[in-house]
């Protein structure tokens, strides 16, 4: 069941959006919800994430030779 600030955000989508109205139900909902609280900027999602997930902290621990295989997975 979808929660009240999940609902919220698809009828705002698709009241005030053309991006809204290729939304499904079906899509991934918490990422929808997150890009438009991020109000759709990529860089502060990334940003976000990069926070929430502590990859600053997780590169810092590699090695250098860890670091470069991490770009190229990236």
């Amino acid at each position: 069941m979808a929660s009240i600030s999940s609902l919220r955000v698809q009828e705002d989508l698709k009241q005030n959006s053309s991006i809204g109205q290729g939304i499904h139900s079906n899509c991934n909902s918490s990422l929808t919800k997150t890009l438009y609280l991020s109000g759709w900027s990529v860089d502060a999602l990334i940003k976000s994430l990069i926070k929430l997930r502590k990859l600053n902290e997780f590169v810092l621990s590699l090695s250098s030779d860890e670091r470069l295989w991490f770009v190229e997975a990236v």
